[in-house]
């Protein structure tokens, strides 16, 4: 292939010569054959001595790289000027600002559609009491989505992004496609995957909600795809792309009938459609794999391409995905406008991307944009009993947003819950947090009465609600007295609650449903003893979390034990680990130790593996505010229950290793506003946090909590962070 470059401005020779010297000297260009001609036409055109700039490369050499050439050029340049490229046949025109930034330069040079005008909306039907579970489908969403916001692949941005999980009526199905088909200006990209039936006279396509039955009995449980197809052909984008992954899909495209009127009618349709299988096959799930089978396959074709070529189109997608499954599965159908299919949209992932190369460590000199992930919510293995509700998780822009560090990212606060009256009571004193739904939780009160407040916390993170309250009793059913029980940590079990409290401390049972005691867990002596050596009660555990499988416990001390005390202004704490199973029982087998920041305390803990954490530490000073971290955390040393050395005799080592997540300070505040001094007024007595499961590739959503302590100058606020973590379990605890 043939290369010719050149400024658009033909006077501008100061900014000519400098983009030839920076690409003849760029390392990355040095096998790409460079040399220099003048202009058929220079007297004419470009006036004497003005030439262009020709490169010779071979199918292997990326466009991305001749972008990272123009970047580097424009960012060394005084001048806005604007390029002129001519690759074979095409020549396009670069602005200055699309010379800024790489994934905009690339876009410009190849055709690529551009993500950031385009909207995707992904939908799954995973639960159906009638028809039978599709439990792969909530995967298929998350990976599939994980690769369309992947920079490497399209890059659309995660607020551009919307998932709908399991629902209960064409509306809620309907409503986000058509607010994505309004705020989409190049592509829409729609996919559906679940059960699909046709009607009685096996003309048309139905997309079945939760509720459907065969034969459909109840019209509201299903879409029809004439009410899809009306919704996408209104809306205003450029490209509109749909991928069924159901049983009868092809119904969607008509009958496949090569005759003219049938293709123009299609094509007119506007619509770009792949699917899952012909209009009389059914689509496969099978139940051992991690995806259905179509959907599998487009994941693979977009992560693990094999292809030279560095674009993958939709006619590309499409021919590979039909390849691998013709030989023994329906095969996949299409139909849809020539040039759409022939568009260059998603990129091919390699080991050396020029694109990742230049947003990596030691390139923050490049103006390349932060890289952003999609972020999607599926409840805990261990709740799935909770009735199926209808989830949009609403990923545009909404509240306060920004970078806390780069690599963590702010999405959002509500101070919603901020002493509102539930049930006769006034919502305050949250220490813990956890999560029952997709977008539900329950947070734990640390005064008397102890009370479970069950909250809604939906997509968008400006506003969260109450919608249910359990009050925990004595195993009588009578109430705590008044400083007899201080809950601070809380793990949910199938038919349990434990709570551990600061009183005694003890690690207190109860009934899920009904909130009355019905156990508790032994607590070595060594833990009962008051903080400082004091008389009198210790107050110590703070925080309690579980593995996801329920095999493991962890209890964590807030301040340390007398014997241990602190090294150079940091406490030396000790997290308590039981095993056993959920509902049945723990024993306590091992310790660990932890140490805590200078002025901080272990607050609250996520369990991420069996020795990997999340902790939360915070500490206060009067006439400062509040400093709130959080660390991902792995186990040093594990000592048995009857070790009860000094943590100060302990090597350095054998301690926890602790990683920085995000320092709460360092966030926007994005107009927060405090009643007591803070360092950043979006600061407040943070206590707990909860995890949402692994979403995109290495991060994951995270929600903070904080305690008011019933005061008239702290605030109960919630908090919704983008955070990295690396290496962590597919399910969160």
């Amino acid at each position: 292939m043939r290369i010719h470059v050149w400024v658009a401005d033909q006077h501008d020779r100061e900014s000519q010569r400098s983009l030839i010297n920076t690409m003849l000297s760029d390392p990355r260009l040095h096998g790409a054959g460079i040399s220099l001609q003048p202009t058929p036409q220079a007297s004419d055109t470009m006036g004497p001595g003005f030439e262009v700039i020709q490169l010779v490369v071979d199918s292997g050499f990326q466009i991305a790289t001749l972008a990272l050439a123009f970047v580097t050029w424009r960012r060394d340049c005084d001048r806005a000027a604007e390029l002129v490229v001519r690759l074979d046949d095409t020549t396009r025109t670069l602005s200055g600002q699309e010379l800024l930034d790489v994934p905009a330069a690339v876009r410009a040079l190849s055709g690529q559609p551009d993500p950031s005008r385009s909207c995707c909306v992904l939908v799954g039907v995973s639960r159906y009491p009638h028809l039978g579970d599709l439990p792969a489908v909530e995967q298929n969403c998350v990976d599939l989505a994980g690769a369309l916001v992947d920079p490497g692949i399209w890059g659309v941005p995660w607020e551009n992004c919307r998932m709908v999980l399991n629902p209960q009526t064409p509306r809620d199905l309907l409503t986000p496609v058509g607010e994505a088909a309004t705020a989409a200006e190049d592509t829409l990209l729609v996919y559906f995957s679940g059960h699909g039936m046709c009607d009685a006279d096996g003309r048309e396509l139905h997309l079945c909600l939760s509720g459907a039955t065969q034969p459909a009995a109840e019209a509201a449980a299903t879409v029809p795809w004439r009410d899809l197809r009306t919704i996408l052909r209104a809306g205003r984008a450029k490209h509109r792309v749909v991928i069924l992954d159901c049983c009868y899909s092809g119904l969607a495209i008509g009958e496949r009938d090569p005759s003219a009127g049938l293709l123009e009618a299609a094509r007119a349709d506007g619509i770009y459609t792949l699917t899952a299988a012909s209009k009389h096959s059914p689509a496969l799930a099978p139940r051992s794999a991690r995806h259905t089978a179509f959907t599998g396959e487009i994941i693979s074709a977009l992560r693990e391409p094999r292809t030279r070529a560095e674009f993958t189109t939709l006619d590309d997608l499409y021919r590979t995905v039909r390849d691998a499954l013709i030989p023994h599965q329906p095969e996949p159908q299409r139909e849809g406008p020539p040039h759409v299919g022939a568009l260059p949209y998603f990129r091919v992932p390699r080991s050396a991307d020029p694109v990742e190369a230049a947003a990596a460590p030691g390139r923050e000199d490049l103006p390349m944009p932060k890289r952003r992930r999609l972020f999607l919510w599926a409840a805990p293995p261990a709740l799935t009993a909770v009735a199926a509700t209808v989830v949009a998780v609403a990923l545009w822009p909404s509240g306060p947003q920004g970078p806390c560090s780069a690599d963590t990212r702010l999405v959002g606060f509500s101070d919603d819950l901020d002493k509102v009256q539930y049930g006769g009571t006034t919502v305050g004193g949250l220490s813990a947090l956890t999560m029952t739904a997709p977008s539900e939780a329950v947070s734990l009160t640390d005064n008397s009465p102890p009370r479970l407040y069950h909250l809604t916390l939906g997509g968008d993170p400006r506003h969260v609600g109450v919608k249910g309250m359990t009050t925990l009793v004595r195993s009588d059913g009578s109430h705590f007295q008044d400083r007899e029980f201080d809950g601070e940590g809380l793990v949910l079990q199938p038919h349990h609650v434990l709570i551990s409290s600061e009183t005694e401390p003890s690690i207190v049972r109860f009934d899920r449903r009904s909130g009355r005691q019905n156990g508790a867990l032994d607590v070595p002596p060594l833990y009962r003893v008051k903080s400082g050596g004091g008389e009198g009660p210790a107050e110590n555990f703070e925080s309690l979390t579980a593995t996801s499988n329920g095999r493991l416990l962890y209890a964590g001390l807030e301040e340390p034990l007398w014997r241990d005390g602190k090294v150079r202004g940091q406490p030396l704490l000790r997290i308590l680990r039981y095993s056993g199973m959920a509902d049945q029982g723990y024993t306590p087998d091992g310790q660990y130790g932890y140490k805590a920041d200078t002025g901080l305390n272990l607050v609250d803990m996520v369990a991420l593996e069996d020795d990997v954490l999340l902790t939360l530490e915070r500490g206060y000073m009067d006439g400062v505010g509040n400093a709130i971290r959080v660390y991902r955390t792995t186990l040093g040393k594990r000592w048995g229950i009857g070790w009860d050395n000094s943590l100060r005799n302990v090597e350095e080592q054998d301690f926890a290793a602790k990683t920085l997540l995000v320092d709460l300070a360092a966030c926007p505040a994005g107009g927060a506003r405090a009643r007591e001094a803070q360092p950043n007024p979006l600061l407040q007595n943070v206590e707990g946090m909860a995890l949402g499961p692994v979403t995109s590739a290495d991060r994951r959503m995270l929600y903070l909590i904080s305690d008011d302590n019933l005061s008239h100058l702290q605030t109960t606020r919630v908090y919704r962070l983008d955070i990295p973590l690396s290496g962590t379990p597919e399910k969160a605890p």
